[in-house]
């Protein structure tokens, strides 16, 4: 990309979240002229609360910790070690609850594994936004398993973890024996569609507005955390409840819990991504998404079966952006159909 090139899209990135800031600011002050008597502004004081009970249940598995490159980071491991390796990469504004219902239904086969990305719940939240860089979290996940003492594994990742999860693939793709991605197409496709698609720019003003301080983390907060409610579109289900809601109102409104996840889209908000090192046909992949996706145009699907022409692509029909979450079986029917029997797959150590 030269020079004038770089200029332009920055330019026009900028135009773009300015305009998107405006647009979200005044629908902010609006709301609180409209509910002012309930305060939106305030939120609940939750620096006592014991944390809620679903997050220590014994059936996710056991809580613990790798440090790589001086920042420590909390996992919940689950299964037999002797099993292959299975490893879960949240979304954003998420952590590894997200993955409950495929910990239970997968730890039966699988040595499972489900992290907290650097920022997020327990793992340490570094505060310089450049610490966020993706080339950071490629590598935190490259290291991350290896400290596992696997050559290799099936990674599942959802949303800013699929983000992740392709470019990871893409440039180490002996470490993958299958992978499937939730809700967020590749990098360089997701960056494409947001800014010659109308239909993804509009989902999209959420990564535009992220680039601005102190307004993102404030519309966050707004009702007391209820955006976690709206990302589920204002609906309750088996798989998302009351106590689920609470669940994450605490692990994000800890001190600097909204930041430090705002901050990985700050850090990746340019809108330029590197060459991909490697060409992936996506024969070891799977990409699901919601039909009823509010943050990924379906365009994404015509463009990831045109770059990936091995890859499977599946849509849930009436599901959300949390797929895995809003329609557990369904998508832990397809994982488990596209993996096959656990046997199939050979268990290389780092380490004789």
């Amino acid at each position: 990309m030269s020079f004038f090139e770089i200029l332009i899209k920055f330019v026009v990135i900028w135009t773009l979240s300015v305009l998107f800031s405006i647009i979200a600011s005044v629908r902010l002050i609006l709301f609180y002229i409209t509910h002012c008597a309930s305060m939106p502004w305030n939120t609940k004081d939750r620096i006592l609360m014991l944390p809620p009970a679903c997050l220590t249940y014994p059936e996710y598995g056991s809580h613990k910790y790798v440090t790589i490159d001086k920042i420590r980071l909390h996992y919940v491991e689950s299964g037999d070690k002797s099993k292959p390796l299975m490893v879960f990469v949240h979304g954003q504004f998420d952590f590894w609850y997200s993955f409950r219902s495929q910990i239970t239904e997968f730890n039966k086969d699988y040595w499972v594994i489900a992290m907290d990305l650097r920022g997020f719940n327990l793992s340490d939240k570094p505060s310089a936004t450049s610490s966020y860089k993706i080339e950071h979290l490629i590598d935190d996940l490259k290291v991350f398993i290896q400290r596992l003492n696997r050559k290799n594994c099936i990674l599942v990742c959802h949303d800013w973890g699929a983000f992740i999860g392709w470019d990871f693939v893409a440039q180490n793709n002996d470490m993958v024996l299958k992978y499937v991605m939730l809700s967020m197409p590749a990098r360089r496709i997701y960056y494409n569609l947001s800014l010659t698609i109308w239909d993804q720019l509009k989902r999209s003003w959420y990564f535009f507005v992220s680039k601005m301080p102190y307004l993102p983390e404030k519309l966050l907060s707004t009702a007391d955390y209820d955006v976690f409610f709206e990302m589920r579109n204002r609906k309750f289900s088996e798989n998302f409840n009351e106590d689920d809601l609470e669940l994450y109102k605490y692990v994000f409104s800890k001190k600097y819990a909204s930041t430090a996840a705002i901050n990985h889209y700050r850090a990746n908000s340019s809108f330029v991504s590197k060459k991909e090192e490697r060409h992936d046909d996506g024969s070891k992949g799977m990409f699901i998404l919601g039909q009823r996706d509010p943050y990924i145009s379906h365009a994404a699907i015509i463009m990831m079966a045109n770059k990936y022409q091995k890859l499977r692509v599946e849509v849930i029909p009436d599901a959300n952006h949390f797929v895995h979450q809003d329609a557990s079986n369904a998508t832990n029917k397809l994982i488990r159909d596209f993996l096959g029997p656990a046997s199939n797959y050979e268990v290389e150590t780092v380490l004789v």
